[in-house]
């Protein structure tokens, strides 16, 4: 009994001893923590990514597991790569947070109504509708079946739902004749949430202004006549706001051509135009990106690269105050002649 007890205070001291070592190995030293991060944050999210993919990929949604948050999926046929990335950078936000959550209400007999306060519409989904989305599928030229809508959680799926029955209304004239010009963005009337902006969402579940800044200028598109020239500027100095409280805003961004990027871990990543991603926050001089394909993988790139990459377009909206006003030409001339998302705020 007594060299069972000596054993067990033996192997107590030596477990205690190795993670006391384990603590120390890992353990960043605190004159530059910021130079240890990169390759720890960089693991653990590519850990957190490659356990939620397969997870992602083989679950179903239901309606009952709505819960006012967003969480991780991954996006279908559907053209709304703007919704979806609006909703992921507003939900990484706690204000945009609460918006999201309070634009969801779970009904007595079991449907859910979304509300976009900013066109003053809400629309009850009923459990048959959801399912109904959760299952449709579109077949590729190539003949493969895809999910039309995201996958992976609920919230996002309603929100969707939503969302076309609006742009539906939209390309009927019944509704959005006195919103904004950006916020009503109707590419095609047959898929009507295919293109748009994450400003666009963000005015719908808001009501109030966002605010767009481009890198590589904007263009009369009739005329080819030069509005605005590159903005690079004003997108530095937005980037620097946005690293001292990244909470305070919430921004998506596209690119007008095709790009690759090294990311912080040296690795290639390459940009799509055409095509909308979120800004997840900030960490160290760094951007965080994640992609609507597949939200739970996190694209971690230097703020000097991202500057350079060509943003066609950054919206964003400043969560606890209100913006500054658009430049006065530049409203002008989208609310009487262009029906496009490619405008510049003038300040921020």
């Amino acid at each position: 009994m007594q060299n069972n007890v000596d054993f067990n205070k033996v192997e107590a001291l030596r477990r205690k001893r190795t993670m006391g070592m384990q603590f120390q190995e890992f353990k960043a030293p605190v004159s530059k923590p910021v130079e240890h991060c990169p390759d720890k944050i960089w693991s653990s999210l590519t850990a957190l990514s490659n356990m939620n993919r397969p997870f992602l990929g083989a679950y179903t949604v239901k309606m009952s597991n709505s819960d006012g948050l967003i969480g991780d999926f991954k996006q279908g046929a559907a053209g709304d790569c703007w919704l979806l990335s609006g909703l992921k950078s507003l939900s990484v936000t706690p204000i945009g947070s609460d918006i999201i959550r309070n634009s969801i209400t779970q009904n007595e007999d079991g449907t859910v109504t979304v509300n976009f306060k900013g066109a003053n519409k809400s629309y009850t989904i009923t459990e048959e509708e959801f399912n109904k989305a959760a299952n449709e599928t579109i077949t590729s030229p190539d003949g493969v079946k895809e999910k039309k809508f995201a996958t992976g959680d609920a919230d996002v799926l309603l929100f969707e739902i939503a969302m076309k029955k609006l742009k539906n209304e939209m390309a009927e004239g019944k509704t959005g004749a006195d919103l904004p010009n950006y916020a009503k963005i109707l590419v095609n009337k047959e898929a009507p949430i295919e293109g748009g902006a994450g400003a666009q969402l963000y005015y719908l579940l808001t009501g109030k202004e966002a605010c767009g800044i481009s890198a590589t200028g904007a263009k009369n598109p009739q005329t080819g006549k030069v509005l605005f020239k590159d903005n690079k500027e004003k997108l530095t100095e937005f980037l620097e706001k946005y690293s001292i409280d990244n909470k305070k805003y919430a921004a998506a961004f596209g690119v007008d051509k095709e790009i690759s990027v090294k990311t912080l871990t040296g690795k290639d990543c390459r940009f799509v135009p055409h095509h909308e991603y979120a800004v997840e926050g900030t960490f160290g001089g760094n951007i965080i990106i994640s992609n609507p394909h597949d939200s739970a993988r996190k694209i971690v790139i230097p703020q000097s690269e991202f500057l350079n990459m060509g943003v066609s377009l950054l919206t964003y909206q400043n969560l606890k105050e209100d913006n500054d006003p658009f430049d006065q030409e530049m409203t002008n001339y989208l609310e009487k002649r262009v029906s496009t998302d490619n405008y510049i705020n003038k300040h921020f």
